[in-house]
C-alpha cells in the first residue's frame, strides 16, 4: 500500500512537471515583449526585400526595366583572413556574372568589403533569392551580407 502511494505521488509529480513545462513553453510564445527584428529577419524575406522593392515602386521606378544594382558584403573576421576572403568572394561573384571588387575599408584596417554590381530587373522573389544566396556565400568566407541598393542613385 505504501509502494502504491509512492508510485502515485511520483506520477503526480511527473504530470505536474510536464504541465509546468507546457505552460512555460506556451507562455514564451505569447510574450508581451516584441522582437524588433521579427519581421525584418523572417524566414521568407530575411533582408526586407518586399519593403525595398515596394519603396522603389512608390518612388516611380519602372520595375520591368533593368537597373544597375550594387550589393554590399563586409569582411571583418580574423585580420589575416580579411583580404584573402574578400578577394575570394569577389572572384566567386565575378564567375557568377557580377562585376565585383574587393577593397580595404577607408581609414581603417578593421575590415575589407566587396561591392558586387549587376544590371538586372528588380523583382521581389528574385531579390530574396539573390540576397539569401549572397549571404550564404559570404558566411562561407566569414563575411556579412549587408544588402543592396540602386547603383549610382
Amino acid at each position: 500500500m505504501i509502494e502504491n502511494r509512492l508510485s502515485r505521488s511520483r506520477v503526480a509529480a511527473q504530470v505536474a512537471g510536464l504541465f509546468c513545462l507546457f505552460y512555460l513553453v506556451s507562455a514564451v510564445g505569447q510574450s508581451s515583449i516584441e522582437d524588433p527584428y521579427k519581421d525584418r529577419y523572417s524566414k521568407n524575406d530575411p533582408f526586407g526585400e518586399t519593403e525595398k522593392v515596394g519603396n522603389l515602386a512608390k518612388l516611380g521606378w519602372d520595375l520591368k526595366k533593368e537597373w544597375p544594382i550594387a550589393f554590399w558584403i563586409h569582411f571583418s573576421d580574423d585580420k589575416k583572413y580579411r583580404e584573402p576572403n574578400a578577394k575570394a568572394f569577389a572572384a566567386k561573384l565575378n564567375k557568377l556574372g557580377y562585376s565585383a571588387n574587393a577593397q580595404r575599408c577607408p581609414n581603417t584596417e578593421a575590415c575589407w568589403y566587396v561591392i558586387a554590381k549587376k544590371t538586372m530587373r528588380v523583382e521581389v522573389q528574385r531579390m530574396i533569392l539573390l540576397s539569401k544566396e549572397l549571404d550564404q556565400i559570404a558566411v562561407d568566407l566569414y563575411g556579412r551580407y549587408e544588402g543592396w541598393e540602386p547603383d549610382g542613385f
